[in-house]
């Protein structure tokens, strides 16, 4: 599993660079902004656009519908333990939304699709992307609205991210060709969201002392379930009931670090993300033993 460490090692190397900027004051809280900015309207939905309109035609969607029926079974049971969770873990609203979002919603984007990528090829990577549509929905509609602060409703489920699935979805079913200037800027946009991720961690986290993250219990907790209770029990289930590919195909998505959407919708609105940043540093630095020891269950 060389590549399991080898992506947890480009993934700290932009999180310490951030890092290094926030604490030598290269980065300001203007910075952030700007980078959250950036994330959340140019570098998220070019590549959720570029996911759909490449991956969701009728041909395939009609053989593999079935993962997406059951990762939203998926979704629902770990959601429903999930609030139960939070609600324990803490009497703030705003942090049990954190607690949930992190338990329900894992970094597949980065380590997921790499990973899928380089383990299975090509055609385990488009059945991990098929798998992760659910939680694609969860993290841009409910999580965009519980941490930013935001009230569902008909004109707010239209944010950025859920416009370019819409759209990425009808030019995938109707097999629009995206080539020439728009391919290459869509291309360039998603190679973008996980180092300015990355950064947006790093230079979040320097305004914390990291020691107070290791002395947190919660966040040991929340990031044991989010990256072995979870995917195990989810893993055992699945290869139980429909065998061991679609197992397999949920763990690259449920078996990742906690998402670091805590830390870039937060910072979008001025909000506090130390729980966010306390999670990422947690979750992302036992990934490393624990996906390998998840996946290698399944293989």
């Amino acid at each position: 599993m060389v590549i399991v460490f080898s992506q947890v090692a480009i993934l700290f190397v932009f999180i310490i660079a951030g890092y290094v900027l926030g604490k030598t004051k290269r980065a300001d809280s203007k910075n952030v902004g700007l980078l959250s900015a950036l994330e959340v309207y140019v570098f998220l939905p070019c590549s959720v656009f570029k996911t759909f309109s490449s991956n969701f035609n009728i041909g395939y969607l009609t053989e593999k519908y079935s993962y997406i029926l059951i990762s939203f079974c998926v979704l629902a049971t770990v959601w429903i333990i999930a609030i139960l969770i939070s609600t324990f873990l803490s009497d703030n609203k705003y942090l049990q939304n954190n607690y949930k979002y992190s338990l329900v919603a894992p970094n597949y984007g980065y380590m997921g699709y790499a990973l899928a990528e380089g383990v299975l090829g090509s055609a385990g990577a488009l059945n991990m992307m098929m798998f992760a549509i659910p939680v694609m929905l969860y993290t841009n509609i409910i999580g965009y609205s519980t941490l930013t602060k935001r009230k569902l409703s008909l004109t707010k489920l239209l944010n950025p991210m859920v416009i370019a699935m819409i759209i990425g979805g009808i030019v995938g079913i109707t097999n629009i060709n995206v080539g020439g200037v728009a391919k290459t800027v869509l291309d360039k946009s998603a190679a973008c969201m996980a180092p300015v991720s990355m950064l947006l961690t790093g230079i979040a986290i320097s305004e914390f002392k990291i020691v107070n993250f290791f002395t947190n219990v919660k966040l040991y907790i929340v990031s044991g379930l989010r990256l072995l209770v979870f995917p195990l029990v989810i893993g055992v289930v699945l290869c139980l009931l429909f065998g061991k590919e679609v197992a397999l195909t949920a763990l690259f998505v449920h078996a990742m670090p906690c998402g670091l959407n805590t830390i870039v919708y937060p910072k979008l609105v001025g909000e506090d993300c130390s729980i966010g940043a306390g999670l990422a540093v947690i979750s992302n630095i036992f990934a490393c033993i624990t996906i390998p020891i998840c996946l290698g269950l399944f293989l």
